[in-house]
């Protein structure tokens, strides 16, 4: 019979390694994908608003965010009618069936009412924080473009800052993109209306700033051939991302060169406004053309419209090859995600989750750039498991494998002990 030490430490060695956010992930196979949601068209859960007009082909999923196995999506309105929520969550029913609820209600969803949501296509989560960031670029009239700060654990408003600066009569030339939130609660947007433009909030001091500069620019225009088309884009930001210690933020444009600004220079960029910044520089060219650039805690992922895949670029591998450190490193890598099976729709936007999970939206772009209004959209939105999480993750610094080989070590120690 074990004696009460025995017992005492076999709990204890048992349950050392039982820890949160130290989960191994052996059993997953790196680039194994799985459809999620197949969506032919958007569907809600339950009655619309009275007076809410519903035309499904203008109904398309661009953002999406997953926290806590709560999946959240954004669908753009850009002025149209027929988009009844532009917020918005994305479950199964008990039958499968795919239903889209607004979020956070459907007051907040109403048109015309500036408090509510009005043009929905970016969002981030602090999972730190459980603090949602919601890029609003209004109406385009009354209601003018702003950050909604949405405490996703008390289930209200945290906090709004509208996006004009002081004295300006109306608002910038906005087409918000991409949202990134550093360790400072610092949030940055990019603007593709205008080029070389970001918005930065400081949602500690409720300061905002527009900054707009020549060192953050690509190309004037630049063609994208898709398919049998070719479509002229502006080469301004779209697509950011912020290093996991946030010292640098990354950005990409329609010429596919990839651009690293380190975040010691904001005070520079905030009293520059325009001009020319010298510490702004290409780290490389991605291998193809794609929508969304992706910070996770070990990798930088692309999305690739060219080939329908997913790749990464290794920095950390290049930072130690290269030892000329973060300032100076070059992009020299990029690896291909072996997705299996292979995407069949067009990858867009991109989230990681905590649980190593890559999730991504995708479509047939044909219908998305021909802006027709056909029910049948040809969504889907899959995940891939790539044991990353989001840059803003807080994980252990011990890795996987030497905690298994650590716990393998315990269990045998128990063993003999129980064996006693």
């Amino acid at each position: 019979m074990r004696s009460i030490q025995q017992i005492t430490l076999l709990t204890i060695l048992s349950g050392i390694f039982i820890i949160p956010g130290t989960i191994c992930h052996g059993t997953h196979k790196q680039g194994q994908k799985s459809v999620v949601f197949d969506i032919d068209q958007i569907t809600f859960d339950g009655n619309l608003p009275a007076g809410a007009s519903y035309i499904p082909g203008r109904n398309i999923i661009v953002g999406i965010k997953v926290h806590k196995d709560i999946v959240y999506v954004t669908i753009p309105r850009h002025g149209q009618t027929g988009i009844p929520a532009t917020l918005a969550t994305v479950k199964k029913d008990d039958n499968g069936k795919v239903l889209f609820s607004p979020f956070p209600d459907w007051p907040f969803q109403e048109m015309g009412k500036c408090t509510a949501l009005q043009d929905v296509r970016s969002i981030e989560v602090d999972p730190k924080t459980d603090l949602l960031y919601i890029a609003d670029n209004g109406n385009g009239g009354s209601c003018g473009p702003k950050l909604v700060v949405y405490d996703l654990a008390k289930k209200e408003v945290n906090a709004s800052y509208e996006l004009k600066l002081e004295g300006d009569k109306k608002s910038k030339i906005n087409n918000l993109g991409d949202i990134a939130v550093d360790n400072q609660a610092v949030v940055y947007i990019a603007n593709s209306n205008k080029f070389g433009s970001l918005w930065i909030v400081e949602t500690k001091n409720g300061k905002v700033y527009f900054v707009e500069n020549h060192g953050f620019r690509g190309q004037h225009f630049k063609p994208f051939v898709f398919e049998n088309d070719t479509y002229w884009s502006n080469s301004s930001i779209k697509t950011i991302t912020l290093t996991p210690d946030s010292k640098f933020l990354f950005y990409s444009t329609d010429d596919r060169n990839l651009w690293q600004v380190p975040m010691d220079m904001k005070k520079q960029l905030l009293n520059i406004r325009v001009g020319e910044i010298k510490d702004n520089r290409i780290t490389g060219q991605k291998n193809f053309h794609g929508f969304c650039i992706l910070m996770g805690t070990k990798f930088l992922f692309f999305s690739n419209v060219d080939n329908k895949s997913i790749s990464y670029w290794d920095r950390n591998s290049d930072l130690e090859n290269q030892k000329q450190g973060e300032a100076a490193v070059v992009k020299e890598n990029e690896v291909m995600v072996n997705i299996q099976p292979r995407l069949e729709y067009f990858p867009g936007k991109m989230a990681l989750d905590e649980e190593g999970y890559l999730w991504v939206v995708t479509m047939d772009l044909s219908m998305y750039f021909n802006e027709t209004d056909n029910v049948d959209t040809r969504m889907k939105i899959v995940k891939i498991f790539v044991d990353n999480q989001p840059y803003n993750y807080e994980v252990l610094t011990t890795s996987c494998s030497a905690r298994m080989f650590m716990s393998a070590i315990i269990v045998f120690i128990c063993c003999l002990l129980a064996s006693i």
